[in-house]
């Protein structure tokens, strides 16, 4: 259980790191200030401690500090996030899909383009293969094995699981409904930091900034549609929003402090 503790309170540190590492100028303290409040108070995050899914619990805090060192153009955050995927394969997922993508979107404009890929781009697609070998060195290829079959047995899909297993298969987590209940406060900020996210970062939206949104979607995806751990894709899913939901909440609160 004290463990359990420490890795919420590592959770808390790797939050603020990333939601500092976002280019939010002035506000950048304040804004993550407001996210340690919301995700102090999250309902969705509390029902995550007490389920005590260690192994995803512990992989968590590896991702999103992997995150932030990607947003602050570090090439540590891939080794840090195949880490963070060795303990647990499935909070990864968006990041990694998101950072493919991001990549793939990237490398295709500078084709399209006619222009020359930049050197940093390589890099970081280099970067990605090496910390994937060292992601199966780590996992081991039992490891692997356990979740490729269990993949296989299903397809991925919970139509193909039987009704008595339906509920382990789902993650053993809140359903989408209660998620939607326990989020109603900070929901509709996260709404608004969504739409507006190119307008609420510094100048205009930053390219490495993308992954974030990309995440999001992926995390959409995973929780909207009967797949494997659908139900757990929700613990991943209510922290984005909560990325999302801290600058808006934070000048919603400095406008109702600054009138009499």
């Amino acid at each position: 259980t004290l463990l359990h503790i420490l890795n919420q309170l590592l959770l808390f540190g790797s939050l603020y790191f990333v939601i500092r590492s976002l280019p939010l100028g002035k506000f950048s303290t304040q804004t993550s200030v407001i996210g340690l409040f919301l995700l102090a108070i999250s309902i969705n995050q509390f029902e995550s401690f007490w389920w005590m899914f260690y192994k995803q619990s512990a992989a968590i805090p590896f991702l999103l500090l992997a995150l932030g060192l990607f947003l602050r153009n570090s090439w540590v955050a891939i080794p840090v996030a195949a880490v963070g995927a060795s303990i647990h394969v499935y909070p990864a997922i968006p990041f990694a899909l998101g950072l493919a993508i991001y990549v793939v979107i990237q490398i295709t404009l500078h084709i399209k383009r006619h222009t020359a890929i930049p050197k940093q781009l390589w890099i970081l697609s280099t970067t990605m293969v090496i910390s994937m070998v060292f992601f199966i060195l780590l996992m081991g290829v039992d490891g692997l094995k356990t979740h490729w079959d269990y993949f296989l047995l299903s397809k991925g899909l919970l139509t193909n699981v039987q009704q008595s297993g339906i509920n382990q298969a789902k993650g053993l987590f809140l359903p989408f409904s209660t998620f939607q209940i326990n989020s109603i406060f900070y929901l509709p900020f996260a709404l608004i930091g969504i739409i507006h996210f190119s307008h609420w970062l510094v100048n205009t939206i930053t390219k490495r900034s993308l992954v974030i949104v990309i995440a999001l979607g992926v995390s959409i995806v995973l929780s909207a549609f009967p797949l494997l751990y659908q139900n757990r894709a929700l613990i991943i899913f209510d922290i984005l929003l909560i990325i999302f939901a801290s600058y808006p909440l934070t000048l919603f609160i400095k406008k109702c402090a600054s009138e009499p």
